[in-house]
């Protein structure tokens, strides 16, 4: 049922990309934990999502630290729409791992900040006064907590049937996503092209791509030519991969990616954004 946590990364899972030319381009690799989607082209693809990464890294004995979260505080500096969609994402990613590793009281604290950006967003469906108060009375049964939370974020993602909105969603996407990589590569002690978490990493090539062909398939009014273009700069280090022959990733990959995310990640959070 965790899998399923605030429909959150239902987000992951909601891109309706136009893409099957550059299928055949994408990191092949069956055995990464997915939503399969189906896209209006008939195709078909494997998307990881956020909360299954904080499981996986739960399941590897990744240590739970809090000091890799976005600080609350930082919320009320989010002013433009683009750094309050971005960081909304983040925070609800810091949400869902908060939950998956049953810290129960910093999952109250990161729905009330969820809920802050949600309302300035007007994305108010699901992020109310009824819902924190359900989730205080249930926060010691684990079910009913996953339940509220999941319906409070489908709320929200209905919301994005609304065409004034769809623009929010890949910026939400890649807020939650790139602070989910971000945990995991700070989950790791040290480095080995062995190291299960280095490949889950080295594994976020594909949703990388999915992610950039979302923002492609909008039209030009709804991209935000700032975040492809950091997002490209991250593929290029990606794409490096490709070229490996005899391991997944190497020492020097892995620090490029991790230096890239750790900036990304960055200027997210310290709203470093031109808009």
């Amino acid at each position: 049922m965790l899998k399923n946590i605030l429909g959150l990364i239902i987000i992951a899972t909601l891109f309706s990309c136009n893409n099957s030319s550059n299928n055949e381009n994408k990191l092949e690799n069956d055995s990464i934990p997915s939503s399969e989607k189906k896209m209006s082209t008939n195709t078909f693809y494997k998307l990881p999502s956020p909360v299954e990464l904080y499981m996986f890294l739960n399941e590897e004995k990744a240590k739970y630290n809090n000091q890799l979260l976005n600080l609350p505080e930082n919320s009320n500096k989010y002013i433009t729409t683009t750094s309050k969609a971005i960081n909304f994402g983040v925070y609800t990613s810091d949400l869902a791992y908060n939950n998956v590793y049953g810290e129960n009281q910093q999952t109250i604290k990161y729905f009330s900040i969820s809920k802050k950006i949600a309302d300035e967003l007007n994305l108010v469906e699901g992020f109310n006064e009824k819902t924190l108060k359900s989730i205080d009375k249930n926060i010691n049964n684990k079910d009913s907590l996953l339940k509220i939370i999941n319906d409070s974020y489908s709320d929200v993602v209905n919301l994005f049937q609304d065409q004034s909105k769809t623009k929010l969603l890949p910026l939400i996407v890649t807020g939650a996503w790139v602070e989910s990589v971000y945990i995991a590569i700070n989950s790791i002690n040290k480095f080995s092209p062995e190291n299960n978490i280095v490949l889950r990493i080295a594994e976020q090539q594909l949703l990388l791509e999915n992610l950039l062909d979302y923002f492609k398939s909008l039209p030009s009014k709804d991209q935000n030519k700032e975040v492809f273009d950091k997002l490209l700069d991250l593929k290029t280090s990606y794409d490096k991969l490709y070229d490996n022959k005899n391991v997944v990733i190497t020492k020097s990959q892995f620090d490029e990616i991790s230096k890239k995310i750790t900036a990304l990640r960055l200027d997210f959070v310290n709203n470093k954004l031109n808009n």
